[in-house]
């Protein structure tokens, strides 16, 4: 999932879907907007527009499709972000609404109903517009209304949430088995907390994997939803199958968990 915001009360309000889009017509034009609404109903059709709407209909929130102009805003900054929705009472998507980065920015301060008086540097992102609003973009306030952080895996069994996993790379060479949860506590609090929001909301397990790029092993913890303390360490070997088979039988999962 691309995104999810979680406001002041550990309500969680949006979900996002995010993919930059290159288009050579003129959506200010009915012509432009009929051909661009066209490449839209062909996306609607696909499995991650329904895969996203279950999440949204088990948490009772909006998803929002939110297609970017690649390069935007530091390229291409005279177009604008495209946006989809569908809401969790209505069955199926409204229609497109356009965006210039500072209404993208007030539409995410909205959902989430606060700013934030400093933003951690982000040095790299999926798109040009993550960078952009952590890093440069202030509103009147002077506060950043940043991207709303992803999940890195969220398990399935059919039409049941079963587990939320959050994969944390260890670049170090000190061992793995010396890493764990409440280290990262400090430096990356916000995002954990509203792991937990989310694990709490969806009534799921949330595993915490601490793995490196140099390391043949990765740490397993499983984090409570009412306390921070892990509630139990595993060591493995770096397996994606074996990992896989891991979490199938932590939550008994009836069909097949694929992690590459």
């Amino acid at each position: 999932v691309d995104g999810y915001i979680v406001n002041h009360h550990a309500e969680i309000t949006r979900l996002f879907f995010k993919c930059e889009y290159v288009f050579a017509g003129d959506l200010t034009s009915a012509q432009g907007k009929l051909a661009f609404t066209t490449q839209l109903a062909e996306f609607a059709a696909t499995p991650v527009k329904d895969d996203y709407s279950l999440l949204g209909s088990t948490l009772g929130c909006g998803v929002d499709f939110i297609f970017i102009p690649q390069g935007f805003p530091d390229q291409n900054e005279d177009q604008k972000i495209v946006m989809v929705s569908k809401e969790q009472a209505e069955s199926s998507i409204a229609q497109l609404k356009s965006y210039s980065v500072e209404q993208f920015a007030a539409y995410i301060k909205k959902w989430r109903g606060f700013g934030f008086k400093r933003s951690k540097p982000l040095r790299s992102a999926d798109t040009c517009l993550e960078c952009y609003l952590a890093n440069e973009l202030r509103d009147s306030t002077g506060q950043a209304n940043t991207f709303p952080g992803d999940i890195d895996l969220i398990i399935r069994d059919n039409q049941q949430f079963k587990a939320i996993v959050e994969f944390k790379t260890h670049n170090l060479p000190t061992p793995i088995i010396g890493e764990h949860y409440n280290k990262y506590l400090a430096e990356d609090d916000r995002r954990l907390r509203v792991l937990r929001s989310l694990s709490a909301h969806l009534k799921v397990n949330l595993f915490f994997v601490i793995w490196g790029p140099n390391h043949p092993d990765i740490k397993i913890q499983q984090i409570s939803q009412q306390q921070e303390t892990p509630m139990a360490d595993v060591l493995m070997e770096k397996n994606s199958r074996q990992l896989a088979v891991w979490l199938k039988q932590q939550d008994q999962c009836s069909t097949g968990i694929g992690i590459r």
